[in-house]
């Protein structure tokens, strides 16, 4: 049984319209022990400022009327330069996907918070969710070929591992919907595409970051959209099923969220239907 969901957007998130009345309330009505909130945190900028601000104070709010309510944050790796020049004050060019870095790169990524900021905010957990590349000045430039696609996904995805470990601590610590496939990556598979889907990912790249998430403490997230949202094809859903199978039988830990940032509906049985489909018990879910 799926008895927590630690991945939603309330609206404190820029892109969040969910209240987190009606959060709390539909996961009450679904029996769930944990629901969480988890909004956006991708820049220490005024704007990600406020978020993080709005978001505590409407924990802080409902905590004591929704005491399975858990305070989270989602953070995205971004490039160094870019963290090290909002720290400075420096006003940076923006793109669709957030602000350019200078250079040529490549860069090491990086992530708005410190362990001292996750302290002083008083998380209960991390998430950190590959959203984009950062090896490049602008973010929303696709990489040059699928392998080098799949090697900026994995190099950001093992780092974020041990940044998780780092700044986080003990807290629960999560990676957000590995291999991302919402901004059309090369492994996308939409119904009725005949390209070669979710399985253009090699197994040594999975076993690479089996491995990270294993060794830092990490678990993988089981996105509910990932393995039953119709806007993917049914073997890409079912190969993602299988890739999660993958990462729990070498001891990853697999946690659920919906990632819903709007309404938030109960969509538990059609993805433990999916997992059993590849082995998963009732019972083997965080």
């Amino acid at each position: 049984m799926i008895h927590s969901d630690w991945h939603n957007h309330t609206v404190a998130s820029p892109d969040g319209a969910l209240t987190v009345e009606a959060l709390c309330e539909a996961a009450r009505a679904q029996g769930l022990r944990h629901i969480g909130m988890s909004d956006h945190y991708n820049y220490a900028d005024d704007v990600y400022g406020e978020t993080l601000r709005r978001s505590r104070a409407l924990y802080e709010r409902h905590r004591a009327n929704y005491p399975e309510l858990r305070f989270g944050i989602e953070l995205s790796p971004v490039q160094k330069p870019v963290t090290e020049a909002l720290a400075a004050g420096i006003a940076l060019p923006k793109s669709r996907a957030g602000y350019i870095a200078p250079g040529t790169g490549p860069y090491e990524p990086s992530v708005a918070m410190t362990a001292q900021d996750v302290e002083k905010w008083g998380l209960d957990y991390v998430i950190i969710g590959v959203h984009w590349r950062c090896d490049a000045p602008d973010a929303a430039v696709a990489p040059e070929s699928p392998e080098k696609w799949i090697a900026e996904w994995l190099r950001m995805m093992t780092w974020s591992a041990g940044k998780l470990a780092e700044i986080a601590g003990d807290r629960l610590k999560i990676l957000a919907h590995p291999w991302y496939s919402c901004i059309r990556s090369p492994w996308y598979q939409s119904p009725g595409e005949d390209n070669v889907g979710f399985s253009l990912i090699p197994y040594s790249a999975h076993e690479e970051l089996a491995a990270a998430l294993k060794q830092y403490g990490v678990a993988a997230e089981c996105n509910a959209d990932q393995v039953v949202h119709p806007i993917l094809s049914e073997r890409y859903r079912r190969e993602y099923a299988e890739f999660l199978r993958f990462l729990y039988e070498r001891g990853v830990k697999i946690s659920y969220g919906t990632d819903e940032h709007s309404v938030y509906n109960d969509r538990r049985e059609a993805v433990l239907q999916a997992l059993a489909k590849v082995g998963f018990g009732e019972n083997d879910l965080i």
